[in-house]
C-alpha cells in the first residue's frame, strides 16, 4: 500500500511540475484563442487578414493586419505575422482595450500584470511607470514579462500627444501584447528602413 501511495505521490508531482513549466512558455498563452507560432488562417480568412493590412513599416518581412474583435474585452486585434509558404505564422499579438481615461487604464494595467505575475512565475518583470514613446508621440507607461528565450508579455497604457491625436487620429487606449524576440529585433533593425 505505501508503495502505490508513493508512486501516485510521484506522478501527481510529476505532471504537476510538468503545468508549471508549460507556463514559462509564452506560446501558452493567448489572446482571443490565438497563440504565437499559430497560423493565423486557423481564425480568419485571407481575404480578412488582407483587407485589414496596416501599412506602417517600409520592410516587407512581416505583415501586420488590424481584425474586429469578437470578443468585449478588445476593439481590436493587431496581428504580426510571416507568410511562409501557404500559411500566416503569428510572431505578435496585441488586445487593445478601450479607456475612459488614463486613470482608469492604468488601474487597468496594475490588474492585468498583477494576474500576468501570477501565471509568469518564472519570467522577469520589468515595470516602466514613465516610458516615453519613441516616436515622440506621447507616453506609454507599461510593464514587460520577460521569458528565458527573450519573447515577452507586456500589458501598456497608450498617452498620446495632442499633435499625434490631431494629425494622425490615434487615440488613447490599453494594449495587452505577446511578442517574439526575432519581431522585436525586426522592428527596431530593419521594419522602418
Amino acid at each position: 500500500m505505501f508503495i502505490m501511495k508513493r508512486l501516485l505521490l510521484i506522478l501527481v508531482l510529476t505532471f504537476s511540475f510538468q503545468s508549471w513549466t508549460k507556463a514559462d512558455d509564452i506560446s501558452d498563452f493567448e489572446i482571443e484563442g490565438m497563440s504565437l507560432g499559430d497560423n493565423l488562417l486557423n481564425y480568419f480568412t485571407k481575404n480578412q487578414i488582407i483587407n485589414n493590412l496596416a501599412n506602417y513599416y517600409n520592410d516587407k518581412e512581416y505583415s501586420v493586419t488590424e481584425l474586429n474583435s469578437a470578443n468585449l474585452d478588445y476593439f481590436i486585434i493587431q496581428v504580426h505575422y510571416k507568410k511562409e509558404g501557404k500559411k500566416f505564422i503569428i510572431y505578435a499579438l496585441d488586445g487593445l482595450f478601450e479607456i475612459e481615461n488614463m486613470q482608469q487604464c492604468i488601474n487597468k494595467k496594475n490588474d492585468i500584470a498583477d494576474d500576468m505575475s501570477s501565471v509568469f512565475k518564472n519570467t522577469d518583470r520589468e515595470d516602466r511607470p514613465n516610458a516615453k514613446m519613441t516616436s515622440g508621440h506621447g507616453v506609454m507607461p507599461n510593464i514587460k514579462f520577460y521569458f528565458d528565450t527573450e519573447d515577452f508579455a507586456e500589458v501598456t497604457c497608450y498617452d498620446y500627444n495632442k499633435q499625434a491625436e490631431d494629425e494622425r487620429g490615434w487615440r488613447d487606449h490599453g494594449r495587452v501584447s505577446l511578442s517574439k524576440k526575432i519581431l522585436t529585433d525586426w522592428l527596431r533593425d530593419k521594419a522602418y528602413k
